[in-house]
């Protein structure tokens, strides 16, 4: 199973600045950092070997996007 995310333009320009800026708490920085790659279609594995963190954390990031919105997944 997989979980597509497709982030509209203004999300991937608030994200792209977020983790740019770097001055966000480090968790909210590597998750802004899941959700640009993900919009890249990289795969769970790549995406949590690339960041540092578990697949689990990767998917449960995604999956709370989809479901709650950017705000929620931050």
């Amino acid at each position: 199973m997989t979980i597509e995310i497709e982030l509209k333009e203004e999300e991937r320009a608030f994200l792209e600045e977020f983790v740019k800026k770097g001055t966000k708490k480090a968790r909210a920085i590597r998750r802004a950092s899941i959700l640009l790659l993900a919009d890249k279609n990289y795969r769970v594995k790549d995406i949590s070997e690339i960041v540092g963190v578990h697949e689990r954390t990767v998917w449960r990031i995604k999956k709370r996007y989809l479901e709650e919105g950017l705000e929620s997944a931050l």
